[in-house]
């Protein structure tokens, strides 16, 4: 039987390689070896929403909340097929709180004083 990432790979070959971008199958190939790296052995037809919910919050240790989105939103579309498909009972993704590190903003402009120093390196003609 199926653990996660398994099923997870099983279904990004069967789903999505050849209709999808090569850059949009890398980064599903990226939440596999990620599921891989996190994933208990439970199997698919066992794993619950804590078990779940795990693999989200040590993910989400890691990156940022928009990226724990993604991999989330890639996990759950496998998962929903396997529930339609009878492999599991339930979806146990749903309402799982997705964390994240808080991205810091990016300052893109510069300080009056920084401003005036550049003006004034110029050879202004």
């Amino acid at each position: 039987m199926y653990n996660l990432s398994t099923y997870f790979e099983y279904w990004v070959l069967n789903h999505k390689a050849g209709f999808v971008r090569d850059k949009t199958l890398a980064k599903y190939k990226t939440t596999g070896s990620w599921l891989k790296r996190l994933e208990t052995e439970i199997p698919i037809s066992k794993l619950s929403k804590s078990n779940y919910q795990e693999i989200i919050r040590l993910y989400s240790q890691v990156h940022s909340h928009k990226t724990v989105m993604d991999f989330h939103r890639q996990i759950r579309a496998s998962i929903l097929d396997a529930y339609d498909d009878g492999i599991i009972q339930k979806d146990f993704t749903r309402k799982v709180f997705l964390g994240g590190r808080a991205v810091r903003a990016k300052n893109m402009f510069l300080e009056e004083i920084e401003a005036k120093n550049l003006m004034q390196s110029f050879e202004l003609d």
